[in-house]
């Protein structure tokens, strides 16, 4: 579902009470927006080819192994023979289409890219096509000049827009849109996690963290909670084949008590678990990754926090507004669009 409204507020007086959330982006390298103009370190972009333009995009490290001049042009004239593959790479283009011969065979389109275990060969690529790609890693969404690496993306909030310890109750909301492009489908062929949010404390990654993430060995979407001792707890979502191509809309509730999570506000099909492992400190608040890894790798908006674990009533009712509706309850709202501007009406 494409959302065209502006966010709405619960009263017109919250409108006056939001307070600015500072958010930081980072990449350590140039990258290239879905037309191939250059975008200078630490600065996001929003949008793909062939996808939507409001939101912002997050996504993995990944090497052009192309020579800069066939990343940038591939012509029927001047069929291109890349070394010796070993692994499993994916053949992409912006433009025009190539086929693959040798080590690998295929047709490559822009809504079509290849991916292949190559064992100990050489591939061929002819055809006419530009801004073309052959990357080590699945599912790159977007291009970068040959012979160079775009580095892994980060986008971080305070982690005091998450009710956790001490101050509060322990208890939340997190909800988001989050655009899954079809070449992601199908999802279980990731083959690995990749996340929408993640909060990250103590000795190491798997302590004190609250996780919203896709499994890839389970091959769900999942809701993750952990304790001090790295005790988790989780709450089963939705297998890849109830996870549709486009924007998908994600609710998880966290309490001592329980944790929920919800799909498109259908709560008839929600997961429920209710022996919890919950934080007991603060940490980073990742959007889209977890740490500088498993980047979700996909289009992310209307990040939306509160400091309440919603009724299910509520969360049915959200899904029908843009940004989920923002009220005296909301510890974070960044809708991602255009900018990273994010505000906060409650304090936790």
């Amino acid at each position: 579902m494409i959302r065209d409204k502006q966010i709405t507020y619960e009263h017109p007086s919250i409108l006056k009470k939001r307070k600015h959330v500072p958010l930081t982006f980072t990449r350590a390298s140039v990258a290239y927006d879905k037309y191939g103009n250059s975008v200078p370190v630490n600065t996001p972009r929003f949008g793909i080819a062939g996808g939507p333009n409001d939101g912002v995009l997050i996504e993995e490290k990944h090497t052009n192994l192309l020579t800069a001049d066939v990343s940038q042009a591939l012509t029927t004239e001047s069929p291109y023979t890349t070394g010796t593959l070993n692994g499993t790479y994916t053949f992409s283009c912006m433009t025009g289409s190539y086929e693959l011969s040798g080590g690998a065979t295929g047709t490559v389109t822009p809504t079509s890219p290849q991916t292949k275990t190559i064992t100990s060969a050489t591939v061929t690529l002819t055809g006419t096509a530009t801004f073309n790609q052959c990357t080590n890693t699945r599912y790159p969404l977007s291009w970068t000049l040959g012979g160079t690496t775009m580095e892994a993306e980060s986008l971080t909030a305070p982690s005091s827009v998450l009710d956790i310890v001490g101050d509060g109750t322990g208890q939340g909301t997190i909800e988001c849109e989050a655009y899954i492009p079809s070449t992601h489908k199908p999802i279980g062929a990731i083959g690995y996690n990749w996340n929408i949010l993640s909060h990250q404390a103590g000795i190491s990654s798997s302590y004190n963290n609250i996780r919203f993430y896709h499994s890839g060995s389970a091959r769900k979407v999942r809701l993750l909670t952990s304790d001090a001792s790295g005790n988790i707890s989780y709450a089963d979502g939705f297998a890849d084949d109830n996870i549709e191509t486009g924007w998908n809309d994600f609710a998880g509730r966290y309490s001592p008590s329980s944790i929920i999570i919800t799909k498109n506000g259908d709560t008839s099909g929600q997961s429920v678990q209710t022996t919890v492992k919950m934080p007991t400190e603060k940490g980073t608040l990742y959007i889209g990754s977890y740490g500088l890894i498993h980047q979700f790798n996909g289009i992310i908006r209307n990040v939306t926090i509160s400091r309440r674990k919603r009724s299910d009533g509520e969360i049915t009712n959200r899904y029908y507004r843009d940004g989920f509706g923002v009220d005296k309850e909301v510890t974070l709202i960044a809708p991602l669009k255009n900018n990273l501007n994010a505000y906060r009406v409650a304090t936790v």
